[in-house]
């Protein structure tokens, strides 16, 4: 009888010693792989600014698709040339900093095409609370000269999503760049449709109100830090640990 209690303990719990295990070992990797993505972002955004104003009418990324821009320029501290252009503003709704707003996409003119028509590339200015929307401080901005932050190729969209962008009512729930430059009437839509540049605040000392637009320690650190990936290893570790002194004990 003993014996057949032992092994149905042993039975019932050692599978959830397992899955401790696992856990442990997830979180662990979850660490790492955060700590080695922070760094590389940061790297990247310390470095050198890449001049991508266009040059004989073509972007730096025309051609590549979403993944190659991502690993070419990902995070990477680019300046473009141009004039923004704030009659053209569309406003695509989010949350920042646990608020509900929007974020402010405007063309940056960067060239004129063989008709003489404004080409260059979306930008995305920052974010501006829902209450602050109302107000129009943010046109007194730097609109023209050259400008700081990171390419992206913008949101991923698909067919599933729950509220899917709706241009012609001007409704906007995703930064997808080939429906932001329709709204903006880019003439370079090859390359306007594949990219966008976001404005980075690389001085904290100089950092813009409205709208506001995220520093170099928002984009490397997580929400989930790697700290506290690090508590949840130690108590799935300790908790298996637990399990198997528990066993050895009964046994």
């Amino acid at each position: 009888k003993m014996f057949n209690k032992r092994f149905f303990f042993s039975l019932c719990t050692l599978p959830v010693a397992i899955l401790c295990h696992e856990s442990s070992e997830y979180q662990g990797r979850r660490k790492k792989t955060k700590e080695i993505e922070a760094q590389r972002r940061l790297d990247r955004l310390n470095s050198e600014p890449i001049d991508m104003t266009p040059q004989d009418g073509k972007f730096a990324f025309s051609g590549m698709n979403a993944d190659e821009i991502e690993d070419k320029y990902g995070f990477k501290k680019v300046k473009v040339k141009g004039i923004i252009d704030f009659d053209q503003e569309t406003k695509v709704k989010g949350i920042y900093r646990g608020e509900e707003g929007y974020f402010i996409f405007n063309p940056l003119y960067t060239h004129v095409n063989e008709k003489k028509e404004g080409c260059g590339i979306m930008v995305n200015r920052g974010f501006v609370s829902e209450d602050l929307t109302i107000f129009r401080d943010r046109r007194l901005a730097q609109n023209t000269g050259e400008f700081e932050g990171i390419i992206y190729p913008g949101d991923k969209w698909n067919k599933y999503d729950f509220i899917p962008n709706s241009p012609n009512h001007k409704k906007f729930t995703k930064a997808v760049p080939s429906h932001l430059s329709l709204m903006a009437h880019l003439k370079n839509r090859e390359d306007s449709d594949r990219a966008m540049l976001m404005l980075v605040e690389f001085d904290d000392e100089a950092q813009q109100l409205t709208p506001s637009a995220p520093r170099v320690k928002d984009l490397t650190e997580w929400k989930n830090t790697p700290e506290r990936h690090a508590t949840y290893q130690s108590f799935w570790k300790y908790t298996t640990y637990f399990n198997l002194f528990a066993n050895t004990m009964f046994w």
